[in-house]
């Protein structure tokens, strides 16, 4: 996540901050043992992970879900998945509300279109192969900022790209589904 957005650059909304919060951080880090501990290959199925947030108010469980949103649609351009809360207001006041605002930040903006038809939808914009275009700031990896290998499938991959999306309908969520 370090490298993908614009962390202490003047001028930008993050230029005061230097990273994710601390948990943050720890989450993608466990995240990323994971799925290097399942030896992903990139096509071959593999155990799912599953991972849990408990903690209060305002602390930045929607901002993770976007970053998650984002690695999925950056590493799995195909990739499908529903987003739900408890409830449809927070649904869409928070948690799209961060996937919007992390996804023009995002050092590959360019890949991705928040669409009009569904404005709970982020699909990848169709046309030639990826890449950076011109002006575009310039990535600073880091050892310490890699991101984690990309996560398992377990289902198949469909050749049309498709939209990650939230429900219209707010739906109860499950202690390790509510963001």
């Amino acid at each position: 996540m370090l490298f993908a957005f614009p962390w202490g650059e003047p001028g930008s909304s993050l230029e005061h901050y230097t990273g994710p919060d601390t948990w943050q951080r720890e989450f993608l880090d466990d995240l990323g043992h994971e799925v290097r501990d399942r030896q992903f290959n990139g096509k071959d199925p593999v155990q799912a992970i599953r991972m849990a947030v408990s903690s209060g108010h305002g602390v930045g469980k929607p901002t993770l879900v976007a970053w998650l949103v984002l690695w999925i649609m950056s590493t799995r351009p195909v990739a499908r998945g529903t987003i739900t809360a408890n409830t449809l207001t927070q649904l869409e006041t928070k948690t799209w509300a961060q996937i919007r605002r992390w996804a023009k930040l995002a050092i590959n903006a360019h890949w991705f279109q928040l669409t009009e038809r569904f404005p709970t939808a982020i699909t990848p914009k169709p046309g030639p192969a990826r890449s950076k275009p011109a002006g575009s700031r310039t990535a600073r990896p880091s050892p310490a900022s890699t991101p984690p290998t990309p996560p398992p499938s377990t289902s198949s991959t469909k050749p049309a790209a498709s939209p990650i999306r939230s429900s219209k309908w707010p739906r109860a969520a499950s202690p390790t589904a509510n963001p």
